[in-house]
């Protein structure tokens, strides 16, 4: 059902720079007027993924040889790699790259390795000079495929999962009851929270700690004094933080792809990184044959575009006010005008008029996976101390499936404690913890 429903209308991903808008970058017709390295990069990424160099969940199970370096410097490497690739389409790829006067000589991979900066920011938090080439790669090989999700997105699959709770039998859920700390003993745990303003606690044999591994230590009594190589572990993690700017402009004048990465001449780090149209799983947008016709408008007038925008983590804390926040969104804003109008403007003689913005602040939302942080951390991370288990996406790449899979494996281990005769599902690839 999901595919038929819930699969992402191509372009997923385009590409506006140097005013020309590359629709599905990774598409033939694409690859073929942008610089030869994108061709190459994704060439390479490939061959990775069938020689099975990318790992999935857990990936510190697998082969570790991508985590010994950044991301930039397996890319960098690629050209070495393909050209000692003997199949007739790898040989085309190379040939083509190294006749292009676009490739320089003393970076090969600038121009790929500058659209995959705003790409990292975005989604994994920092550039690729900083990531763990294993995180990056099994981030990105996803990026390549079809990809699904719904107009609530996420939401979708939270509301789901919701709902099978609510179902069994002795469950209790409670929204908005921020854990405030959580003790245990030898029969059971304790979780102390707040509701409806009031302090509240909750009892078990075992608890599963989802929250960001920063809060750990706040929250697990004792835990340096049980496991302090683990929370010396939590301490080294570093976080990126972002504002999110929905913008609501006047009726739908882009439309040509869900998600729009821009890169300004001027470009800086202090740059958003990407436009998503927040109506592109709509129906009621998509019903009109091809969203992208720009001579067929649709008929309504309520047009979302949404600018992630990475922030440096100085911008967050008690000294972010609301007025920095206004500052950045309108910043933001201005960049995306700047970039977009003109190619609008140019190409269908539209340009976007802003009706009114709303910002949101992120604030440590994704960390960030440095190399080393499988090879050396994620064992570390996420085991067990005492009768606390972990959950979070922490434990591995700052992702969805990252949460859910690490949420499955705690659930699993609970239930290996509580249930002698379990067995694992045989799909599962959980650690037995």
């Amino acid at each position: 059902v999901y595919e038929k429903h819930h699969a992402i209308p191509e372009p997923i991903d385009s590409y506006l720079w140097k005013g020309t808008l590359y629709e599905g970058i990774w598409e033939h017709e694409a690859l073929a007027r942008l610089p030869a390295s994108f061709a190459l990069f994704k060439s390479e990424l490939l061959h990775a993924d069938k020689a099975k160099l990318i790992m999935n969940q857990p990936l510190e199970e697998g082969n570790l040889e991508l985590d010994s370096m950044t991301a930039v410097d397996w890319i960098r490497r690629m050209p070495a790699q393909a050209a000692m690739r003997q199949d007739a389409v790898s040989k085309a790829v190379y040939e083509r790259f190294f006749s292009d006067p676009a490739v320089g000589r003393s970076e090969p991979m600038e121009a790929v390795i500058d659209f995959l900066d705003i790409f990292c920011r975005s989604a994994l938090g920092t550039t690729t000079h900083q990531l763990s080439a294993a995180a990056f790669a099994n981030f990105y090989i996803s990026e390549i495929e079809t990809r699904y999700t719904t107009p609530l997105g996420t939401g979708a699959a939270a509301r789901k999962l919701e709902a099978l709770l609510r179902k069994r039998k002795g469950v209790r859920i409670a929204l908005r009851s921020p854990a405030v700390g959580l003790s245990q003993n030898a029969d059971g745990v304790e979780a102390t929270y707040v509701s409806n303003g009031r302090l509240r606690s909750a009892r078990a044999r075992y608890a599963v700690f989802a929250s960001q591994l920063k809060f750990a230590p706040r929250i697990i009594a004792g835990l340096a004094a049980a496991d302090s190589e683990k929370t010396a572990a939590i301490e080294t993690l570093t976080y990126a933080n972002f504002s999110v700017h929905a913008v609501f402009v006047k009726g739908h004048p882009y439309r040509a792809s869900f998600d729009t990465w821009f890169r300004a001449s001027d470009y800086t780090e202090d740059d958003p990184t990407d436009v998503i149209l927040g109506r592109w799983m709509d129906p009621k947008i998509n019903a009109y044959e091809g969203m992208r016709n720009f001579q067929k408008a649709p008929k309504d007038a309520e047009g979302v575009m949404t600018i992630y925008h990475p922030l440096k983590l100085g911008l967050v804390g008690q000294g972010y006010k609301n007025s920095d926040a206004e500052a950045l969104a309108r910043g933001a804003v201005t960049r995306m005008l700047a970039v977009f109008n003109p190619y609008l403007q140019k190409t269908h003689e539209t340009r976007i008029e802003v009706r009114k913005v709303e910002t949101n602040r992120w604030p440590y939302s994704i960390h960030i996976v440095r190399p080393g942080h499988f090879s050396r951390l994620a064992k570390t991370l996420r085991r067990s101390v005492g009768r606390v288990l972990f959950a979070n996406n922490n434990i591995g790449t700052p992702t969805f499936e990252e949460a859910l899979f690490r949420g499955h494996c705690a659930a699993n281990n609970v239930l290996r404690r509580l249930e002698p005769a379990f067995v694992q599902e045989s799909w599962s690839r959980c650690p037995a913890e």
